[in-house]
């Protein structure tokens, strides 16, 4: 092993396990700028955003940002693409567009709740949010209204359009109760009825972004939006989650040569072995570059000395747990193993 060329405090300006836009800008960290993209985002008015995506690629960042952006204006985003971008326009968008509150919801925190929790829970969060209350300080009624409820409650007493919805890992609940069917439907039903609500009070809200690991057909979050627009597999934002080869270049060149001097190898080696080993994530047809995977370039340059591990594998449960769970079920099992069959070219027998 080599000497590191780099010291602790060069490491810990790595963006690793960061999911607070206004914490890596106020820690100094890294952040790899790809505003330029969240501003063509959050100019769309009354038209609802979804995003599916693997693990660890920076879905809560996304959110986060754009939860900085609305609460707070362009406070945190000096000598970002956007400012730039924005002070070309001829509207001058963002400098003249006001402040909303925002309701910035995880439903990764209700994954393991029954269904009876996640209602509970999802009526405190939206009451203090909406109220700007803390829970302790809720009445008994406000407490009883059923999430559903307490949007319609708000939409009747405001006019205008004055909250930013942001929902994180939307399918959690559902994909966790995979092995247990009549939760799982519940879950469904009860997540479908909560989008529909939310299309119903489309007019307050100024802007609304829901992300995923998967895109769940049969739930109906896809009807219910009439005007959704699913940039999941959409060229222009292919790379908006995840590191470009120029990215990786342009912000994290001297953490690819600490990687080369520890490790004994020359840069253009370590190169090729991160893009060998982290590159290749490809999420749209047309796209017209692939990504490296964001925790197993940061899990690497922070520890260089352990090797090319498989950071992303290891740290997101390896085999997917709702799949896992999903061949666990006997009908499950032969449906798979019938498709097997046939993709093998053996048929049904």
């Amino acid at each position: 092993m080599g000497r590191a060329i780099l010291d602790k405090s060069e490491i810990d300006k790595l963006p690793l396990g960061y999911t607070s836009f206004s914490e890596i800008k106020n820690d100094g960290v890294i952040y790899v700028d790809k505003t330029d993209l969240v501003d063509d985002l959050g100019r769309l008015k009354a038209t609802p955003v979804f995003l599916s995506r693997p693990r660890r690629f920076g879905k809560s960042l996304l959110l986060s940002t754009f939860e900085s952006l609305f609460s707070q204006g362009l406070k945190n985003f000096e000598d970002l693409k956007i400012i730039e971008k924005d002070l070309k326009s001829k509207d001058k968008f963002w400098h003249n567009e006001k402040t909303y509150k925002v309701i910035h919801l995880d439903f990764s925190l209700y994954a393991n709740a029954d269904i009876d929790t996640f209602k509970s829970e999802l009526t405190a969060e939206l009451q203090c949010a909406i109220k700007e209350k803390e829970r302790e300080e809720l009445t008994e009624a406000e407490k009883d209204v059923p999430p559903i409820g307490v949007l319609r409650n708000h939409f009747n007493k405001k006019t205008g359009k004055t909250i930013v919805l942001l929902i994180d890992e939307y399918d959690s609940p559902i994909s966790h109760s995979v092995d247990n069917p009549q939760k799982m439907k519940e879950m469904m039903d009860f997540i479908s009825s909560f989008f529909a609500a939310i299309k119903s009070c489309e007019g307050m809200f100024r802007f609304v972004c829901i992300t995923g690991i998967t895109r769940l057909a049969h739930v109906s979050l896809f009807s219910m939006f009439n005007n959704l627009k699913d940039i999941t597999v959409n060229d222009k934002y292919s790379a908006l989650l995840g590191i470009t080869e120029n990215e990786l270049h342009e912000y994290f060149d001297t953490y690819v040569q600490n990687a080369a001097a520890v490790l004994d190898m020359s840069v253009s080696d370590v190169y090729a072995r991160l893009k060998s080993t982290y590159n290749g994530f490809q999420f749209t047809i047309g796209a017209q570059q692939t990504v490296y995977n964001p925790w197993s370039l940061f899990s690497f340059f922070c520890e260089p000395e352990f090797g090319f591990l498989n950071y992303w594998y290891s740290t997101s449960g390896g085999v997917p747990t709702m799949l896992v769970k999903y061949l666990q079920q006997e009908e499950n099992l032969e449906i798979f193993n019938l498709l097997r069959r046939k993709a093998s070219g053996q048929g049904a027998d």
